[in-house]
């Protein structure tokens, strides 16, 4: 188990079960009223939990990530399908003129650019991880009144 899964599933443990329901419809893009539904809420509950309970939008936030991050893994791995095909009809001639080889040249390059973006989405969060937790030495040198100096 990853550190992020970790962090996702302790976030999870720390809401209720009716809130996990909810989370679960919201993760795949259901409304809040059929979260509301699902957890045997009302609407406005789940929208308060949303916005203002800090377990829940915690675990909702690294529930997408890890949404997000099997994607991205998915995306990577059809890369390699992807770089195949384009090379299969680049080879022949023949194959690239028969019916659907631009549909998988299109697929393809779909593929290919979406796992780049993906890629780079990864390394700007790993990056603006490294940024927040270098603030967050800064502002505990700080807080203790020694600085960097000391």
């Amino acid at each position: 188990m990853s550190k992020r899964q970790s962090l996702a599933e302790k976030a999870k443990a720390r809401i209720s079960a009716k809130q996990q329901l909810a989370l679960e419809v919201l993760l795949v893009g259901g409304t809040d009223q059929q979260a509301a539904d699902a957890a045997r809420v009302s609407r406005t509950t789940v929208s308060h939990w949303r916005r203002q309970v800090p377990d829940f939008v915690e675990a909702a936030r690294l529930a997408r990530r890890d949404l997000l991050q099997r994607m991205s893994s998915r995306l990577h791995a059809a890369t390699t399908y992807a770089v195949k095909a384009l090379e299969e009809l680049a080879k022949d001639p023949a194959a690239a003129s028969t019916r659907g080889a631009a549909a998988r040249v299109s697929a393809a390059r779909s593929i290919i650019e979406l796992s780049q973006k993906a890629y780079e989405t990864d390394d700007l969060e790993v990056r603006l991880h490294e940024i927040e937790e270098q603030m967050k030495e800064t502002r505990a040198h700080e807080a203790t009144g020694r600085g960097w100096e000391s």
